[in-house]
């Protein structure tokens, strides 16, 4: 339905070991190709999509988080920009398509205009909390985070100092800590490591509605062993980290 009118085309490199050494992950990227190639064969008219380019390799590539997420970016900006969103007719009927799972359920709502069905809304939800695109919401709610993960998600590049001096304390906090925040499925983390480079890991930024959530279930949850408050908060920034 979206395909006629997606004009950025993004191209992800897929590297393919030799056939004795393919892999689960190469079969599932194939199966993508034809799903792919499949869906785009049903729409009629100018079409453009994601673009994949298998390329033979007998190493394993590994992904470069900053450069997909930019590239996903770009793909969800043009699902939410003109001409694939429009804005509604009174004039003429809505229709809904609706779909659910046990974690999350969505909705599109469109019109036909002209020969075409053109999108008018987006709706999803997820079901669990803690999903990725839970967290982000919650994420660009908080009025310190907020700033970051959007020039994150726009941009690799750290803003000028003049661009940031007008927020929070906070927020210029965070700024601080650009190279050390990075994108996961859309959701801000910051990377963690021991002084001598052993270790590391990867901390939720957790805004500040979500502590007192995160503080009780690690408290009294049955690995938590409710420990006292001190032992209670080390053991929170382990996985998570706020100002």
């Amino acid at each position: 339905m979206l395909g006629p009118w997606i004009h950025e085309v993004v191209s992800i490199p897929v590297h393919v070991h030799p056939p004795d050494t393919i892999g689960n992950e190469t079969r599932q990227t194939r199966q993508l190709v034809s799903s792919h190639q499949q869906f785009n064969g049903g729409v009629g008219g100018p079409r453009r999509g994601v673009k994949l380019c298998a390329i033979q390799s007998t190493t394993v590539h590994e992904w470069d988080i900053e450069e997909c997420e930019k590239s996903f970016n770009s793909l969800k900006q043009a699902l939410i920009s003109s001409p694939i969103l429009t804005f509604p007719r009174a004039d003429k009927d809505f229709i809904l398509d609706t779909d659910a799972s046990k974690e999350e359920i969505g909705a599109v709502l469109s019109q036909n205009i002209g020969n075409e069905e053109r999108v008018i809304a987006y709706f999803s939800k997820s079901l669990d909390p803690w999903s990725s695109c839970e967290i982000q919401n919650v994420q660009l709610e908080d009025p310190a985070i907020k700033p970051i993960l959007e020039k994150k998600l726009n941009s690799a590049d750290r803003q000028s100092w003049q661009k940031i001096a007008p927020e929070s304390p906070v927020t210029k906090r965070y700024w601080a800590l650009w190279d050390s925040l990075h994108l996961k499925d859309g959701v801000l983390y910051s990377r963690w490591e021991s002084d001598n480079g052993s270790s590391c890991r990867w901390q939720l930024i957790l805004p500040d509605s979500r502590i007192p959530e995160v503080l009780r279930e690690t408290h009294d949850s049955t690995s938590g062993g409710h420990f006292g408050v001190m032992k209670t908060l080390s053991k929170t920034r382990e996985r998570f980290y706020w100002d």
